[in-house]
């Protein structure tokens, strides 16, 4: 019986292509450079900020030596704590799944590469303030996923066991998180990445669209 549910945030739980656009091209523009496009937003996020900017200088044929990333990054967490929710909107069908989980006395929790401010006010301002059980996020605790410590952590608090739970997340970082803290994973084709790279990833199960989660608990 599946007594909890660990979400990824960006992909997953929220559509925040338009916002990390925003924020990357915005750090991208202060380089003398184009923005990106939303497909190749898609590929540099995922596995926190500081890759985010190294992809994204990279795309541009810029040397991203220590000291410019460090730059970067820099404004990266600035602009987050601006603009968390510009353009932000839960998926589709997201809402009604938590609150469906909710009524049904299954944990929910969100692990994600996201900056602590951003994502605090992401989850009280899409879905609610306390929300979720508890999250994990960029906040210097914890190695970023796919590291699996955040996760082991909060199953310890909350003294669950791997077996009692289900990973959602959309990117080979997601499903490689959950294989590293041994919880069966569910991909989110709705999100950043493909079906391919799930499979790779090697995701427990693959979903199309949110509803299809109350299938696996």
């Amino acid at each position: 019986m599946i007594k909890a549910i660990f979400f990824d945030l960006d992909g997953t739980l929220t559509n925040t292509l338009y916002c990390l656009q925003y924020v990357i091209n915005t750090i991208l523009t202060h380089q003398n450079k184009d923005g990106i496009t939303i497909d190749q937003v898609k590929k540099v996020v995922g596995d926190g900020a500081k890759n985010a900017c190294i992809r994204s200088l990279k795309i541009k044929g810029i040397d991203a030596s220590d000291d410019l990333v460090n730059e970067c990054l820099k404004e990266y967490k600035k602009l987050f704590s601006e603009y968390y929710l510009y353009k932000v909107v839960a998926y589709d069908g997201i809402k009604e799944v938590l609150c469906e989980l909710k009524k049904r006395n299954i944990k929910i929790f969100c692990i994600t590469n996201k900056p602590e401010v951003a994502t605090k006010k992401t989850l009280d301002e899409i879905f609610g303030i306390n929300y979720f059980e508890d999250y994990a996020c960029d906040d210097g605790k914890y190695e970023l996923k796919p590291c699996p410590d955040a996760t082991i952590a909060i199953l310890k608090k909350y003294n669950l066991n791997n077996e009692e739970c289900l990973f959602v997340g959309d990117t080979h970082t997601d499903i490689e998180t959950a294989n590293n803290a041994k919880i069966k994973s569910l991909g989110a084709l709705w999100g950043f990445r493909d079906e391919k790279e799930l499979k790779e990833a090697n995701a427990t199960y693959i979903i199309k669209e949110p509803k299809e989660i109350l299938n696996y608990i």
